[in-house]
């Protein structure tokens, strides 16, 4: 990459952050994302809080969890909250990019939580009948590599499709599935804990505005 395009990008990107804080310094902020808490979704939205309240200087910033974006990009469109933050390995991320009503104001990186297959002690499903896995759909291509480190190496089994890490863990604590592919964050509090190796890496993240 030559000179003239680095420093284009890099300003472009200086840009946007200074027009993200001109925009929000001294105001009262609502960001709105997916949860419930404890999803990488809300562990993001609590970074960007932090980065708001730090550096850019906002006043009061409150995070609303929905379960599930769609939800989410509603109520941003009804102008009820300010700034949505989306993760770019979101199936329909591409939408958000082409929708005309919402503006790109600032994108970030930050590593996700510990990621395995959850498991109840004392409770753990038999090898040899096939299993039920809870899994959110962004981290449902993890199951196979995580159940080939397990006593489940060789078992058959169905997924079972959750919103969230945390509705994962739910029907798992609810004995609705035998094995859930969640996270630490999730875990906290929880009698369930891993049962497999673990996995994390960076994602790349969005927030828009609405315009209108």
């Amino acid at each position: 990459m030559n000179g003239s395009v680095t420093k284009e990008i890099c300003m472009d990107c200086m840009q946007r952050k200074e027009r993200f804080a001109s925009r929000f310094r001294g105001q009262d902020v609502n960001i709105v994302t997916m949860g419930p808490y404890g999803t990488t979704s809300s562990i993001a939205a609590d970074y960007l809080k932090r980065y708001m309240a730090e550096t850019v200087e906002s006043r009061e910033v409150n995070i609303y969890l929905y379960d599930n974006f769609d939800k989410a990009v509603e109520n941003l469109k009804n102008r009820h909250y300010d700034l949505i933050v989306l993760p770019n390995a979101y199936e329909k991320m591409t939408n958000f990019y082409w929708d005309n009503s919402l503006d790109l104001m600032l994108t970030f990186i930050i590593e996700t939580p510990t990621y395995g297959l959850a498991g109840i002690p004392d409770e753990l499903p038999d090898k040899e009948k096939p299993l039920l896995i809870s899994t959110c759909k962004p981290v449902k291509h993890l199951l196979d590599g995580l159940l080939k480190k397990t006593i489940y190496a060789d078992s058959s089994y169905e997924t079972v499709d959750a919103y969230s890490t945390r509705h994962a863990l739910s029907m798992l604590e609810k004995h609705e599935v035998d094995l859930a592919l969640t996270n630490d964050t999730s875990l906290k509090g929880s009698k369930a804990g891993f049962i497999s190796g673990v996995l994390k890496t960076e994602v790349l993240w969005s927030v828009f505005m609405y315009t209108g």
